[in-house]
This record gives structure tokens, sequence and C-alpha cells, in this order.
């Protein structure tokens, strides 16, 4: 089984000193996956994207991301719950190790298979995340809701 998604948020950046930041972006996923009956199935894969963010002087600095998410599906006819947890790190600036982590959950809808094989979906999102020190960077959290768009295959 394979995961495409669109991924889309809004978000809350709160730093160690007390201030908050906004951001927005959007990311792309493929995942893979193994459906364990009709109502579990368990994905990983990578996403990539883009987020653009305020900083202390209200500028608007963009950032590339990265994340390695493992993905918990619980289906029942239409309806579907989404558990994840991911390793997330930035492409650029204070990057890579050690990487952030993110908890998220889903919910939404899968629609029934069109030709056999392909499934879409739509979901509302809220995820957490945590990036600790990276370079010259301090800690900060994440908190974040949005939406995903996707199609399972299944062929």
């Amino acid at each position: 089984m394979l995961l495409l998604e669109s991924r889309g948020q809004v978000a809350l950046n709160i730093r160690n000193d007390g201030s908050l930041r906004f951001s927005g972006g959007g990311a792309g996923r493929v995942l893979v996956g193994y459906g364990f009956s009709d109502s579990f199935t368990l994905a990983t894969g990578f996403e990539i994207g883009g987020a653009g963010r305020f900083d202390q002087e209200g500028e608007v600095s963009a950032v590339l991301g990265g994340a390695v998410p493992i993905l918990f599906r619980f289906a029942d006819a239409s309806e579907i719950i989404d558990l994840e947890l991911a390793a997330v790190t930035f492409l650029e600036g204070a990057r890579g190790i050690p990487p952030g982590i993110r908890a998220a959950v889903a919910f939404g809808f899968l629609t029934p298979r069109v030709g056999g094989a392909f499934s879409p979906s739509a979901l509302f999102w809220f995820g957490y995340e945590y990036h600790p020190r990276r370079g010259a960077d301090d800690p900060f959290h994440v908190i974040a809701i949005g939406t995903r768009i996707g199609v399972d295959v299944d062929p």
C-alpha cells in the first residue's frame, strides 16, 4: 500500500524565552504501509516541505524541513483516525542531529476505492513538535493544526 499526501498547517512556535511566533506551511509525503486488516494500517516514509515563519522583528523567513513519520491508521467504514510519531529536522539553518519529534492525531474520511486501487482521503490534524537545541538555536515547541489530503493506492 502506498499513501501519497499533502499536508498544510498553521502553527504557534513557543520559544524558551516565552516569546510566541506564528508560522504556516505545507509538505508532501510518501508513505509505504501494510494493512494488517481492513481496520488497521501501519505506514512509514518521508516528508519534505517548507514553512514561512515570523522572526523577532516581525519579518517573514522561509525554512525547509523534513520528517520520517510512522503512521498508525484505524479505519471504520469511511471514517479514519491516524496516530503519528515522526522524527523532524530542518534542511537548512540549524539542521540535522539531534532531530526533533512530532506527535500528531488526525480525524477524517476515506472514500470507497475508485477503479479498485485508489481511495482518496481528507483529514483534519492536530500536532505537537519539540525541537532540541541545534547549533546556536535554542530548543522550542510547536503547536500546529492543519489538513491532510491524500490518496491510498492499493492495487
